[in-house]
């Protein structure tokens, strides 16, 4: 995730080029889910974006088709 600041940072070739930092986001489901598929993209300004698809092992219940 970009950091904010107040001020841009040129950076060395005249643009201005955002600091980065970690964010690391947890599972905060109530049951324990898998990972089935991740999906990695990126555009031509190498802006990354990561797709996960999790899955849950349930018991049927009544009503589900």
């Amino acid at each position: 995730m970009p950091t904010v600041t107040q001020t841009p940072v040129a950076g060395d070739d005249g643009k201005n080029q955002p600091e980065y930092k970690d964010v690391p986001i947890t599972y905060k489901g109530s049951m324990p889910s898998y990972v089935e598929k991740v999906m990695i993209s990126s555009n031509n300004d190498d802006a990354y974006i990561f797709k996960l698809l999790l899955r849950q092992t349930r018991r049927p219940e009544l009503g589900d088709k």
